[in-house]
């Protein structure tokens, strides 16, 4: 009587990507059940809601035991890495489950070089010796600045989703990282919770930066403030934090006390509302 063929043994071997598993899950998760860096999977993007290819940076585990996983995206700048929750990783695509993951080895390269010989990436084209950072420099401070340790910001009536790492102080992010940071409009205090910063409102009386307001134009509600970092050390600083969310390569200068900065704000009834701002050096060599 003929027996029923086995399974080839390196299709029973073989992962969702189709590379071959040598000793089975054990070599893509961890002694406590998680994905280890390194590995890929599919997660939901939620540019065009279609599941993509993901590389996994980053596990934390939170003190409630929730399992986070740090995410870059294939072909994607790595500003749009993020944080997700362990149930939003597959190993295999919910909508193709023959679609097949890149090995992270040379097809995801191969990928990558396809896409930057037809796409201009800003942020990488800013790094060079124009900025004092030689290949050296750029590769440690992108693995200092790795893993983002905010997701989205919440200022004012704006949800804002962060690009890279910004250095806050460590408390405000204890666990590694956070889905959301609150920040008051008006001070630019953070907080880590929506209820820390509704009982800051309750208190604060700041309705504008603090400086002297230079320009309004009455006609389109906008106005200008002019701040001397030597006098406004704090909310100085915290416009610094806040550019580092979304300015990979600026350097950041905890003593503000030599600049100049310029705060763009709405106004309403409610009071100013910033949109942008810059800076300069009070006294400069050119």
């Amino acid at each position: 009587m003929a027996q029923p063929k086995s399974r080839p043994k390196e299709a029973a071997d073989a992962t969702p990507n189709g590379s071959k598993k040598k000793g089975g899950s054990d070599k893509i998760k961890d002694e406590k059940g998680r994905y280890k860096p390194g590995v890929h999977v599919w997660c939901l993007y939620a540019g065009d809601k279609s599941y993509r290819d993901c590389e996994i940076i980053e596990v934390n585990t939170l003190k409630s035991g929730e399992i986070r996983y740090y995410l870059h995206w294939v072909e994607f700048n790595r500003r749009m890495d993020t944080w997700v929750k362990a149930d939003q990783v597959f190993e295999m695509n919910p909508d193709d489950p023959e679609a097949k993951l890149s090995s992270g080895r040379q097809d995801a390269v191969d990928m990558l070089k396809k896409r930057k010989r037809n796409t201009v990436e800003f942020v990488e084209e800013e790094y060079g010796e124009d900025n004092g950072m030689d290949e050296a420099s750029i590769r440690e401070h992108e693995e200092v600045t790795k893993v983002k340790n905010v997701n989205t910001l919440e200022l004012g009536r704006h949800l804002i989703d962060t690009w890279y790492f910004s250095p806050i102080p460590k408390e405000l992010y204890p666990e590694g990282g956070v889905d959301i940071l609150y920040m008051c409009e008006f001070s630019l205090n953070f907080f880590r919770t929506k209820r820390e910063l509704k009982r800051h409102y309750s208190r604060c009386k700041i309705r504008h930066p603090p400086g002297d307001e230079i320009y309004r134009d009455e006609e389109s509600k906008m106005a200008v403030f002019e701040l001397d970092g030597a006098k406004s050390k704090f909310y100085c600083q915290n416009l610094c934090y806040l550019a580092k969310f979304f300015l990979d390569h600026k350097t950041l200068h905890f003593d503000v006390d030599p600049f100049l900065f310029y705060v763009f704000c709405e106004l309403d009834e409610r009071g100013y509302h910033i949109f942008g701002f810059f800076s300069k050096e009070k006294f400069s060599e050119q």
